[in-house]
Parts: C-alpha cells; structure tokens; sequence
C-alpha cells in the first residue's frame, strides 16, 4: 500500500482525523485512508501530503469549545457611586 506524509493543514486552527484519532504534521496515512479536516467555519481547507495518493478527504465545521463549569465568563457589573 501506498502512504504520503501530512506536511500541511490549513487554515490554521483546523484539526485533522482519522478514524477519529488527530493526525498532526509529520503523521503519515496510507492510500484508502477516510480523513475528516475540521475547520473554524466548516467551509473548507487544504491538506498536504508529500505524495499522491488516494485518500478520502471530507470537510466538517470544529465544535464550538465551551469553558469548563464555573469557569463561565462573567459580565461585569457596572459600578455605581455611593
């Protein structure tokens, strides 16, 4: 089987999969492989690998990340003179 070498993701802050496990620069996947690039705004990006080979590559929007509970951003409150 044929593999390639991931050498670029873009746009920054994607996160790139396989079978659910983050690949990284550098990882290496093999031809047959069904990638899944998370984009910001789920609209679309670029994977680079340092052969060709054929991959399946699909395009899904990244989840938004909440803070932890009770880490929540408070609003602050006005202040007001006595």
């Amino acid at each position: 089987m044929k593999t390639a070498t991931v050498y670029r993701i873009e746009p920054p802050g994607s996160v790139l999969t396989v079978a659910g496990k983050p690949l990284a620069i550098g990882d290496t996947v093999t031809e047959g492989d069904v990638l899944t690039l998370a984009t910001p705004d789920g609209k679309g990006g670029c994977v680079s690998l340092t052969a060709q080979i054929a991959v399946t590559v699909a395009t899904k929007r990244l989840a938004p990340v909440e803070p932890p509970p009770g880490l929540a951003a408070e609003v602050p409150q006005p202040v007001t003179a006595p």
